[in-house]
């Protein structure tokens, strides 16, 4: 039985047929969108996170997710989207609700759908990390500017000498 906030993801599971788009980023083949007008993230945006983030976004932790959780709190106006969840394990899922610890999703330059998805976690300490959503695997995305990267060998090869 559905509640005020729509199906539970059990429910969502045993549906026969339950449809919703799932948006892709033809140049970078990152997951960049899946409709979705919920509260909570139910079982296609759950299916969603595990494809694209694989493990816990965390940085260090390779734990498998358990949680699927708002960046910006729902409490706090934290919009119930794609951009603003990730898969986590539930021990950062309680960490971070102690007081200091602030997660934000950023952006590259350039126009929506056209970044990974990336997340700054600050520590309450001041410490920052980042936590880029991997590629999607056999996803066909742009070749690299070998210039950047004859450049980067380049400068760091004068560095070390």
């Amino acid at each position: 039985m559905a509640d005020a906030l729509g199906p539970t993801p059990p429910e969502v599971d045993r549906a026969q047929a339950w449809l919703r788009r799932v948006f892709t980023d033809p140049r970078t083949g990152q997951l960049v969108d899946v409709d979705t007008s919920r509260r909570r993230f139910d079982g296609t945006v759950r299916r969603f996170f595990r494809l694209r983030d694989h493990f816990c976004r965390i940085p260090f932790c390779d734990a498998p997710i358990e949680d699927h959780d708002h960046i910006a709190r729902h409490s706090d106006g934290g919009a119930t989207s794609i951009d603003n969840g990730m898969g986590i394990c539930r021990r950062f899922n309680l960490v971070k609700e102690m007081p200091g610890w602030h997660t934000e999703v950023i952006h590259g330059a350039g126009p929506p759908g056209s970044h990974p998805h990336t997340v700054v976690i600050t520590t309450p300490t001041g410490k920052t990390y980042r936590s880029t959503s991997p590629p999607v695997p056999g996803a066909r995305t742009k070749r690299p500017d070998l210039g950047v990267i004859d450049l980067y060998f380049t400068t760091r090869l004068a560095q070390a000498s």
